[in-house]
């Protein structure tokens, strides 16, 4: 074996190094900043000092990254079984600001940490999907991200403009998404559902009469279900919610009805 970098022994200290002076290869290629993490965090390697520095001070490379290849980064990051670990070196260096600006700002002042809780119990279902061979869609996966800044932009945009908060929530989205789409681009064949995804959560919370009923065959049920079992598991919605949908759905239909009414 004919080792030019000294690959065998990073493999034997489980380090990640760039080849040549890092600042130089990330000015070259500022996506390299998120394949080392990618690497660090699949491979469950340290990133040595000489490269991991410049990841905090080199972030803002990123912004003239075109959204489309960024949205690509973003999906080998958290589609690969180690999205946990990726956010975590995410944060670590810094970078999430880079691909989620409007979440990484409500991080700043999460003081007891119940988003970054929410993220990371929303990244490792979709790990354990993944090991399972279930599918995931990005859908699910950038409302885990988004999910708290539309909330935040609804409650300002009903309180400007008086509207339902159904309303207000779907301009959110809108608003939100559009945004998103400046640093990592969001199709839309995924944004839309998304949203459907979202107002469920507020749907959820009546129970009765036959609109409810209808939820169980809308098309994005069962996102939305998971969406709601993860809200509960943090404690953002009461666990008796997330319970009475669970259990609704293995009734016989005289019994939903019943249910519903």
């Amino acid at each position: 074996i004919w080792d030019y970098t000294s690959g065998l022994k990073d493999i034997a200290s489980r380090t990640l190094g760039m080849i040549g002076e890092p600042t130089a290869r990330y000015r070259e290629d500022p996506v390299r900043m998120l394949r080392a993490v990618r690497f660090a965090a699949k491979l469950n390697f340290k990133i040595e000092q000489e490269s991991s520095a410049p990841l905090r001070q080199l972030g803002g490379l990123l912004k003239d990254v075109p959204p489309a290849r960024l949205y690509d980064e973003t999906l080998k990051l958290f589609h690969s079984v180690h999205g946990v670990r990726s956010f975590e070196k995410l944060l670590e260096f810094n970078v999430v600001k880079c691909q989620f600006p409007h979440t990484a700002a409500f991080l700043e002042s999460d003081k007891n940490e119940y988003i970054i809780r929410f993220i990371r119990e929303g990244l490792a279902s979709t790990d354990r999907r993944i090991q399972s061979r279930e599918a995931v869609t990005p859908m699910f996966l950038y409302a885990i991200f988004l999910w708290h800044p539309i909330l935040e932009q609804a409650k300002k945009i009903r309180a400007e403009e008086k509207s339902s908060q159904i309303e207000a929530l779907l301009d959110a989205c809108d608003e939100l998404v559009a945004e998103q789409q400046t640093h990592t681009s969001y199709p839309r064949r995924f944004s839309t559902p998304m949203k459907d995804v979202l107002v469920m959560q507020l749907r959820f919370e009546k129970r009765r009469g036959a609109r409810a009923h209808r939820l169980l065959n809308h098309g994005r049920f069962r996102a939305a279900y998971d969406f709601l079992l993860l809200r509960a598991a943090c404690g953002e919605v009461d666990q008796e919610l997330a319970d009475w949908w669970t259990n609704v759905q293995t009734l016989a239909p005289a019994q939903q009805r019943k249910a519903f009414s």
